[in-house]
């Protein structure tokens, strides 16, 4: 079995995979995760130590500075701005109270939406919702932010590294929301042009043909 946790800008999305001869138990167990979290202090001191240690690495990293910066650059002052993974400065300052208003305000009924693939009976998924419903009731917190804001010109930012032997290159513009009818049509799509595999158009035109560049992706 495996589980595991991605943060985004817009939801905290918990995966898992098991045999299905398990799944009860296993669905039993994210029960107890999501409706009885400890946030033990031991815990959360060893968590914002590692991932300072890795904001730190990441600042040696080209590809992770242009990340942050295109980031940064793209969408201004809006939320959307800021990294998930926060600042050292922020980082410091978390403590076990704002955690544990963090999940009050957040696992919430409402706030919940759960998918199951695979040899997953529909039955004992709903058993599962259903329990995980009343254990959280409440609609949750719903940020109510203005959508980002175009710029109405193209801007450019150069990063000076002059000791570097690479050059990282990141282009963007806004696109559509996760509920826009064509999302799901353009990311099929993004994948056959420029999405992670060897395949990709953009990859076989600019390193597989040419020797351009190590990798490049949309």
């Amino acid at each position: 079995a495996m589980v595991g946790v991605e943060v985004r800008s817009e939801a905290m999305i918990f995966r898992g995979a098991v045999i299905a001869e398990n799944l009860p138990a296993f669905t039993n167990l994210v029960f107890e995760i999501l409706t009885q979290p400890s946030f033990q202090e031991k815990e959360i001191k060893k968590l914002k130590s590692e991932i300072s240690s890795e904001l730190l690495a990441n600042l040696g990293a080209d590809r992770s500075v242009a990340q942050r910066w295109h980031q940064r650059f793209l969408f201004g002052d809006h939320p959307y701005g800021n990294i998930v993974e926060g600042s050292l400065a922020s980082i410091k300052r978390i403590e076990k109270t704002d955690l544990e208003s963090h999940y009050e305000n957040l696992v919430k009924n409402k706030s919940i939406l759960i998918v199951g693939t695979g040899k997953a009976e529909n039955g004992h998924i709903r058993e599962f919702a259903t329990r995980l419903a009343m254990a959280r009731p409440g609609t949750g917190f719903v940020a109510n932010l203005t959508p980002p804001q175009a710029k109405d010109k193209a801007s450019l930012l150069i990063i000076d590294k002059p000791d570097r032997t690479q050059t990282q290159i990141y282009a963007g513009q806004l696109g559509v929301t996760m509920l826009d009818s064509d999302f799901f049509p353009l990311t099929l799509g993004n994948h056959a042009f420029g999405g992670g595999s060897f395949q990709a158009r953009m990859m076989v035109e600019i390193r597989v043909q040419r020797g351009w560049s190590y990798g490049a992706y949309s």
